[in-house]
């Protein structure tokens, strides 16, 4: 199947947009270090029996795929 056929099967049939790439935020030089202590810290919590226990763990996107035929 010709690669421009499936390209408007996608778009037309399927409504499918290409991905893009949205940059939010800069990392800094300082930031290895900041991340560096606070998975130090992390590690240190997770081995005290209470803190697992008050972890919750939640997505913040939700993906839907819909195929409108």
């Amino acid at each position: 199947m010709p690669h421009s056929s499936v390209w408007l099967i996608l778009r037309k049939r399927l409504r499918v947009r290409g991905y893009r790439l949205q940059l939010l935020q800069a990392l800094n030089p300082q930031d290895h270090n900041f991340r560096f202590h606070f998975c130090v810290d992390f590690q240190q919590r997770l081995e005290e029996d209470v803190f697992a226990e008050k972890l919750v763990f939640s997505d913040e996107a939700t993906f839907h795929v819909c195929v409108v035929r």
